[in-house]
């Protein structure tokens, strides 16, 4: 994963969740003085815990005989036999009242990422260059890993073999559209709330509250 952007020394935080295996569970990163902090983390993983948690709370006895009990086993054994899932999360930290039509309107949060998708067929490297490119980016980033290779006769593998493991799943150019439209579906403000206080002239006699964003989170 890389930030594509970066900000000066102490304005920036990048915070890693690793598991007790050594694996990587999730990141958190932005400006501490950014309005949005944003978040990505393995999906399954929570969905894992949650389901132990779920068991763990409900007893160990009578899970045959009681249907509530045994669903909670079912749905820990789709979570296990299930797709890796990766969630990205937008976390709204000052809104300062953002009024819902202008959310729209905002810089895309999601386009500033890339993902590589490592499994996915590409160009090759050896794999001592391999492990040794992809710690780094682990560690430092990719722009900073790339960087390292720069004099050196692999820089055109190691580029060669970043561009053509991009992931083709990951497609940021309509996310921050498409979150806007869901916040509109859940139904949680009315639909004028959404529409700029103009397209409302034409109808004076429909007054409605403006409705705007709080300084809450919001993913």
């Amino acid at each position: 994963m890389e930030r594509a952007h970066s900000y000066g020394r102490g304005s920036s935080y990048d915070v890693k969740r690793v598991g007790k295996s050594g694996f990587i569970e999730g990141y958190n990163f932005d400006s501490v003085r950014s309005y949005y902090e944003t978040t990505a983390y393995n999906k399954q993983q929570e969905l894992v815990h949650a389901a132990i948690l779920a068991i763990t709370q409900s007893g160990s006895s009578g899970f045959n005989d009681d249907p509530p009990k045994a669903n909670k086993i079912k749905q820990l054994k789709r979570v296990l036999g299930g797709p890796e899932i990766m969630r990205v999360e937008v976390r709204g930290k000052k809104m300062r009242g953002l009024p819902l039509w202008k959310l729209s309107q905002q810089t895309n949060r999601f386009a500033r990422f890339h993902f590589a998708d490592l499994p996915a067929s590409g160009a090759e490297l050896e794999p001592l260059i391999e492990k040794s490119f992809l710690a780094m980016c682990r560690q430092d980033g990719v722009k900073a890993a790339l960087g390292a290779f720069k004099h050196t006769e692999h820089v055109r593998e190691v580029h060669a073999f970043w561009r053509s493991h991009q992931a083709a799943w990951w497609k940021p150019e309509e996310l921050w559209q498409q979150a806007c439209d869901a916040l509109r579906d859940t139904d949680m403000f009315p639909p004028e709330a959404f529409e700029p206080p103009d397209s409302q002239v034409e109808q004076p006699h429909k007054k409605t509250p403006s409705r705007s964003l709080s300084d809450q989170s919001a993913g």
